[in-house]
């Protein structure tokens, strides 16, 4: 008998040793909003309907799981990858953690790290304009990331004036990047942007011309620069 209930307690320890130091796992995650009702697109990825959390800087969010322990850390990572911003927390089960999504967090996804360094996967989360208040309903989700489906010409010298079409650039100018470089933007509408591909541009290179609108990036497409310039009357 007394063997007997030494193994039990023997399995007991072991058990919940194993139990403490197993990575933490998320399940879910949710918020007061409603799931989206359509699949949306944001910063190049694409989410399907009622697959992600999402609410604006304040929102509470609850995140389900397993072994979280019962303190450590959730970061909220951007979808560059270039803002990450880290938040405290305690859970009284290891099971679920309430927080509010913080000041500077970004759209991307968020990790929980426990204290003794175990981290979980990632879970999406959409980080919408505005700030929350509990008596709102609804929130105001951003406009989706900007594509370009072609440019008139696709190929020219650096100096080239060129239009480049597709949807969601927005009314507000954001900015061009043609080979790295700033371009002049001489016209911005929400399906078309007419710009210089600027001068410094090296000759005979495939330059990759890309959208920033709305804090969102856009695909990128190549024009090829050719060897021979022109001038741009916008520069004196």
């Amino acid at each position: 008998m007394k063997r007997t209930l030494l193994t039990w307690f023997i399995f007991l320890a072991a058990a919940q040793t194993l139990s403490a130091t197993a990575a933490p796992s998320i399940v879910e995650l949710s918020t007061p909003y409603p799931p989206l009702q359509s699949s949306v697109r944001f910063g190049g990825v694409s989410y399907g309907s009622g697959s992600v959390a999402f609410g604006p800087v304040g929102t509470p969010v609850v995140i389900r799981g397993a072994n979280f322990g019962s303190s450590g850390t959730v970061a909220f990572l951007g979808t560059q990858k270039t803002t990450t911003v880290t938040v405290i927390y305690t859970s009284a089960d290891g099971s679920n953690i309430l927080l509010s999504i913080p000041v500077g967090a970004t759209t991307g996804s968020l990790v929980v790290t426990t204290t003794n360094g175990g981290s979980s996967n990632p879970a999406p989360i959409l980080v919408t304009v505005g700030t929350y208040s509990a008596s709102c309903s609804v929130t105001v989700l951003p406009p989706a990331a900007p594509v370009i489906a072609g440019l008139t010409p696709s190929t020219g010298p650096s100096g080239t004036l060129v239009t480049i079409t597709g949807s969601n650039f927005g009314v507000s100018p954001g900015t061009v990047a043609i080979g790295g470089l700033t371009a002049t933007i001489v016209s911005w509408k929400a399906n078309s942007i007419i710009a210089w591909v600027p001068t410094a541009v090296p000759a005979n290179t495939l330059a990759v011309v890309q959208i920033m609108a709305e804090n969102q990036s856009s695909n990128a497409v190549g024009f090829n620069v050719t060897d021979s310039s022109t001038s741009n009357p916008s520069c004196h």
